[in-house]
């Protein structure tokens, strides 16, 4: 265990000016480009090639220099620690992983919650998840739906560079970043990696949670504007109007931001915003089935068949 340098973020955030946040956005990203620009060998999480025998190499190390190949050399991609996987100790060890494609990971993501849905059915609490409090009729037709997806897979997948193994780290918030004491805008360490797992560039693009807010976002070349009414509010209402302004023009500069400098995040989601396409919600639904009860997913399943012939073109 090293002692990280620098200063918990959340120490410094409040006193730091629009103009340092968004160094600090350019920094992130510049960190993020260099993650996306990795080219992973599969999907599941890093370990050194001590501790993980049965792993396989994480990169392709015939592609980089003689330098890097002994560094690259020291990790594997070995069983994934996405929290999910690790929900229920009764699942089989050979669920969690790795994986060298895309198909073989949502696979076993589906398989983990059938296994999920399965093995709770017959440990059923008041506090159980929908998904099996059900009869067990009802839970079987769950399990018909998550054969259902696994058949549909391979003709539903995103294809090129959105499907590439990527490694991002999702819990970014303000405790988890340490800043330069002297200069905030200069990211010295980012903590809390040990759930941090490899999988496709398009499960893993997202707004990061420091600079994510749940304000009505506008997608794309749109700049945030303040209401159209800001000069008939209370004072109240224009501190707090102004404050949402203040987390939307942060949040599009990590957009914009990315889009010059980690093109191939944005491109990935841009793909995921087409809320006419029920292929770009339904990965993420399937990953967290066993908590929901068995209607979203027939509701998508019955959209992907009503739009079959728009998605087959794709």
């Amino acid at each position: 265990m090293e002692r990280v340098n620098g200063r918990q973020l959340s120490e410094v955030w409040a006193t730091m000016c629009e103009k340092q946040r968004f160094g600090l956005v350019r920094n992130l990203v510049e960190i993020e480009r260099k993650l996306v620009n990795t080219r992973f060998t599969g999907i599941g999480s890093l370990y050194y090639k001590a501790a993980c025998s049965h792993g396989h190499d994480a990169v392709d190390q015939t592609q980089l220099p003689m330098l890097k190949q002994e560094k690259a050399s020291r990790f594997v991609i070995g069983p994934i620690t996405e929290r999910p996987f690790g929900a229920d100790e009764r699942q089989e060890q050979g669920l969690r992983g790795p994986w060298r494609t895309v198909e073989e990971y949502l696979t076993a993501v589906a398989r983990r919650e059938i296994s999920l849905i399965q093995n709770s059915a017959t440990h059923k609490t008041k506090d159980a998840p929908a998904a099996i409090r059900g009869t067990q009729g009802a839970l079987n037709n769950h399990i018909e739906l998550l054969e259902k997806f696994i058949t549909l897979l391979p003709y539903i997948l995103p294809t090129g560079e959105a499907t590439r193994p990527t490694l991002m780290h999702h819990d970014l918030h303000l405790d988890n970043m340490f800043v330069d004491s002297a200069d905030p805008t200069k990211i010295s360490s980012i903590i809390d990696w040990q759930a941090v797992y490899i999988s496709p560039l398009f499960l893993q693009a997202r707004f990061p949670s420091v600079f994510d807010c749940d304000d009505l976002y506008p997608w794309g070349a749109v700049q945030p504007e303040l209401p159209d009414d800001f000069d008939t509010l209370s004072p109240t209402e224009k501190e707090l109007a102004r404050e949402a302004h203040d987390r939307l023009r942060l949040k599009k500069f990590y957009e914009l931001a990315s889009r010059k400098f980690n093109p191939l995040l944005v491109k990935a989601m841009d793909a995921m915003q087409n809320d006419d396409d029920p292929t770009s919600y339904i990965f993420y639904l399937v990953g967290q089935s066993s908590s929901d009860s068995l209607v979203p997913l027939r509701e998508l399943l019955v959209r992907i068949y009503e739009n079959w012939d728009q998605i087959a073109k794709k």
